[in-house]
Parts: C-alpha cells; sequence; structure tokens
C-alpha cells in the first residue's frame, strides 16, 4: 500500500479560528505518527524525533496588537486600572 502524502494549508481570519487550526495541525501530526508508530508512546517519542516534519507558520499579529494597543490607550484616556494590577 502506498500511502501519498498531503500538503495542507489553512487560513484564518480571526483569533479562535487560529487557534482551532493549531489545535487541528497538531491532531493531524499526532494521528500520522499514531499510525508509524502504534501502541508503544515511547517508541511514539522517539519517533517524533527522528521524523523529519517541514513546517511554516506565519502569525501576523498586527490586529490583535492594535487592538490592545487601542484598549491600553482608552485605558489611560479613561485613568482606567489595569485588570490584573493589585489593590
Amino acid at each position: 500500500m502506498t500511502f501519498n502524502p498531503p500538503r495542507y494549508e489553512w487560513t484564518s481570519s480571526n483569533a479562535q479560528e487560529a487557534l482551532n487550526i493549531l489545535e487541528a495541525a497538531e491532531k493531524l501530526i499526532e494521528s500520522h505518527l499514531v499510525t508509524l508508530a502504534p501502541g508503544n508512546g515511547l517508541v511514539r517519542m522517539e519517533q517524533r524525533r527522528r521524523t523529519p516534519l517541514p513546517l511554516t507558520l506565519s502569525i501576523d499579529l498586527t490586529s490583535l496588537v492594535d487592538a490592545i494597543n487601542e484598549v491600553a490607550a482608552l485605558r489611560d484616556v479613561a485613568d482606567l486600572p489595569d485588570l490584573d494590577a493589585d489593590n
């Protein structure tokens, strides 16, 4: 039996989708590792170290950082305390 390697490319438009994609990618890799080394977790851990798996990840946090800066600016203008500050 021959297995043709699939290639995946996902795109997200918000933080929740990005997190879902990262989780899906992790599960996809794990499922293939189980196929490569079924049963024994120690063998599978060794396979993780030895098996090449090219991965390119590009994350643009610009919108998230812009939102953080906007909230910080609004907090400064309103003179509100930081959410994590001790009272």
